[in-house]
Order: structure tokens, then C-alpha cells, then sequence
């Protein structure tokens, strides 16, 4: 591994393994180390969330596995953060194309990134702010899946992306997903669609909208695969 990636020893401890983590910020050379990061954290992120599924609330919150599991949320959403630093610059020409295939985004603040040419099959985007981001050209969404993120304050979206979002991945298209913040009611976000709609010439006569699980059972994010 190059210098310019460290190792948080102190998980090691925890359960034998270790993580690369950037540090201190990824660069469009190392950029193509991201995925194979990022997979290894999501997936021990969720073999710790099968587990700890299993568990009552209160066990679950005694649990050693979970203050991990939430650590390891944290060091995605820390990787997510410093991909976003870099997709707010200028990009080489030789990065037109960018393979996150099978990479959750989760947490983190993609707001006004570039994220044109990026390829998203497998990929999960949960809970990560896109204002004024730019999704243009995106490949691979079709396996994509999109969770408690406002992807309709993004700056533009190309026509395809555009509607599968409207059509799968509207507000609560769960019912126990929790966003933070909330969506916009309605009739606001329908208003809101609309918009990117007419520019890419989609006919958004029918914008869904789900109804959110109001029990106090409700799930506050699923951050699984």
C-alpha cells in the first residue's frame, strides 16, 4: 500500500481485522483504491448488521458488535466525505469514467460533486445530500439503489437515471424509511420534479409518493446491503 494510506490498528483489536483508511485525503492517483475499500467496509458493516438484527433493541445496544457497526458506518461515511472533496474539482481528462461498482455511499456529503461518468452497478446511496450535484452520464444505476437521499436537489440528472428515480426511488417508496432531514411534502416535491422533468423532456403526469410508517417500530435506516 502506499505511504498514504494508514491503518487503524485499534480495530484490530476489536476483531482481528484492519481496515485501510486514506489519509489524509483521497487523490484522483489513488481514487482507484476507493471501491476495494469501501466493499470491505460495507461488508463487514453488514455481516455485524445481520448479526446484531437478531437482537432485541436493548441487547443490541449493550452489544460490543454494535458500537463496531457503527464505527464502521462512520469510516464509510469518512471515505465518502474525502471522494467528494476530490469530485468538487477539476477532473483529468483521464477520469472521465469512474468505476464505483458494488460501493455504498452512506452519510455522507456529496453536495454540488461532480459524479458525471461515475458507474454505480450494486451500489448503494443512503443518506447522502446531493444538492447541487451533477449525475450526468451515470452508468450502471439500474442496480443501484437509492435510500433516504434527496437526489431531486441535484443539479442535473440525465434523462435515464432521472426516471428511474422518479419511478422507484420516490420519498418513502419504504414506508419505515426515516429520512433526515424529511422530505419535502407532496405537493412540494412533485413541484420539485417536475422541473428536471421538463428539461430532460420526461412525462411526469404520475410522480409517486409513499406514505411513511408513523409506529414508533419504525426503522431508522436500514445501512444494509
Amino acid at each position: 500500500m502506499q505511504q498514504s494510506w494508514r491503518c487503524w490498528c485499534w480495530r484490530e483489536c476489536h476483531h482481528r481485522r484492519c481496515s485501510r483508511i486514506i489519509s489524509p485525503h483521497v487523490t484522483w492517483d489513488n481514487l482507484s483504491l476507493v471501491p476495494g475499500l469501501d466493499r470491505n467496509l460495507w461488508t463487514q458493516q453488514w455481516e455485524l448488521s445481520k448479526q446484531l438484527e437478531r437482537l432485541s433493541i436493548e441487547q443490541r445496544g449493550a452489544d460490543p458488535r454494535n458500537t463496531i457497526h457503527n464505527v464502521l458506518l462512520d469510516d464509510i461515511t469518512f471515505l465518502g466525505n474525502n471522494v467528494a472533496d476530490l469530485l468538487r474539482t477539476s477532473r483529468p481528462s483521464r477520469q472521465q469514467k469512474i468505476d464505483f461498482q458494488r460501493v455504498f455511499l452512506y452519510g455522507s456529503d456529496f453536495s454540488n460533486a461532480d459524479l458525471s461518468g461515475v458507474d454505480l452497478s450494486g451500489g448503494r446511496i443512503e443518506a447522502v445530500a446531493l444538492k447541487g450535484a451533477i449525475l450526468r452520464n451515470v452508468e450502471g444505476f439500474e442496480s443501484s439503489d437509492w435510500v433516504d437521499s434527496h437526489w431531486w436537489d441535484a443539479k442535473e440528472i440525465s434523462p435515464p437515471l432521472l426516471k428511474q428515480l422518479v419511478a422507484k426511488f420516490y420519498p418513502y417508496h419504504k414506508s419505515d424509511l426515516a429520512y433526515a432531514p424529511p422530505p419535502p411534502p407532496q405537493a412540494e416535491y412533485a413541484q420539485t420534479v417536475r422541473k428536471p422533468c421538463a428539461v430532460s423532456g420526461i412525462a411526469c403526469e404520475t410522480i409517486p409518493y409513499g406514505k411513511p410508517d408513523t409506529s414508533s417500530d419504525a426503522a431508522s435506516g436500514s445501512s444494509s446491503k
